[in-house]
């Protein structure tokens, strides 16, 4: 009688969709406060360019204009060329999980140039801690 091979645990990446990535980061966020619009909706889909990131996040507390992009795939997942180009020149983030997100999320507002005075930006990450 022939033994059967067990089946391998299954990991992450076999279990998280891109969307269930994408709900848990966009709770995170505005959790944090964040406005975030979702370019890959249904509608959105329509008009979307080759590129452009699932998701576009933006806080009060910033300055006016800033805008963070960031790219959802789900673990293991491969960027087309053009998101993988965007990620390059830094003009938008690709995560595949809530703690990369909100790390690249507290890296944006670390970076933002408008801010020149540290403490500035230390205040307002500690004032995100406390809701």
């Amino acid at each position: 009688m022939r033994t059967r091979k067990p089946k391998p645990a299954p990991t992450a990446a076999s279990i998280l969709t891109e969307a269930m990535v994408q709900r848990a980061i966009v709770a995170a966020l505005e959790a944090h406060g964040c406005t975030v619009l979702q370019t890959n909706l249904a509608k959105a889909r329509v008009i979307a360019s080759k590129g452009v990131p699932d998701l576009i996040i933006t806080h009060d507390k910033w300055p006016a204009y800033a805008w963070l992009g960031m790219e959802i795939k789900k673990p293991g997942g491969k960027p087309t060329p053009e998101q993988a180009a965007l990620a390059a020149r830094k003009r938008i983030v690709i995560v595949d999980d809530v703690f990369v997100a909100l790390d690249e999320y507290h890296r944006f507002i670390r970076n933002m140039t408008f801010w020149q005075d540290q403490k500035v930006c230390d205040d307002f990450v500690r004032s995100l801690a406390r809701g």
